[in-house]
C-alpha cells in the first residue's frame, strides 16, 4: 500500500472541510450548541471561537495520524507488532512499514472524516435551529466509522498476525 494516497486524499478533504467551516463561520450565532445528548438534543452551549478551535485541534489530530504516526512509525529501531522479528527482518522492514503508514493514513481519514460530518452537523445545527438536521445522521456516521474501525483492525490482525508456512 501507498501511503501517498491517504495524503493526498486526507489534503483534499481537510481543505473541504477547512473552507466549509470557514465559509459558515461568519452566518453561525455567537453563542453555539456545541454538545448534544443521544437523541440529538442540545446539552451544551459554547463560543463559537471555541467552537473553531475545537475544530482545528481536531484537524490537527487527525493530521498527525495521517502524517506524524507513520514516520514515527518508520524511524523507530522497533515497534511492538505480532511476529516483530519476521515482519521487521531487514527484507520485510520497509514494505511492513509502509503498509503501516498507509494503514494509519487510512485510520487518520476516517477520523477526519468523521470529525467533519459531526462538525457540518453542528454547524447545520446551528445555521438552521428552526429546521435542524436528523440526528439520527450522527449515528449513522458512528456506525460507519464502527465498521471502518472493525475492518481497518481486522486487515491489520491478517496481514500481521501469522507467518507464511514457509516463511517467506
Amino acid at each position: 500500500m501507498d501511503p501517498r494516497l491517504p495524503r493526498w486524499f486526507f489534503v483534499i478533504f481537510a481543505a473541504y472541510g477547512i473552507l466549509q467551516f470557514w465559509h459558515d463561520y461568519s452566518h453561525l450565532p455567537n453563542i453555539v450548541a456545541g454538545h448534544f445528548n443521544a437523541a440529538g438534543t442540545p446539552n451544551g452551549w459554547e463560543m463559537k471561537q471555541s467552537l473553531g478551535a475545537v475544530y482545528a485541534v481536531v484537524m490537527l489530530l487527525c493530521a498527525g495520524l495521517v502524517f506524524v504516526i507513520p514516520e514515527v512509525i518508520a524511524r523507530a529501531p522497533s515497534i511492538n507488532l505480532p511476529n516483530r522479528d519476521y515482519w521487521l527482518a531487514p527484507e520485510r522492514r520497509e514494505a511492513s512499514i509502509r503498509f503501516l503508514g498507509a494503514s494509519f493514513g487510512w485510520f487518520g481519514c476516517a477520523t477526519l472524516v468523521l470529525m467533519v460530518l459531526v462538525f457540518r452537523f453542528v454547524e447545520e445545527f446551528n445555521l438552521r435551529p428552526a429546521n435542524p438536521p436528523n440526528p439520527a445522521q450522527l449515528w449513522y456516521f458512528l456506525a460507519g466509522y464502527g465498521a471502518f474501525m472493525v475492518i481497518w483492525t481486522a486487515v491489520l490482525l491478517v496481514r500481521f498476525s501469522g507467518v507464511p508456512a514457509d516463511g517467506r
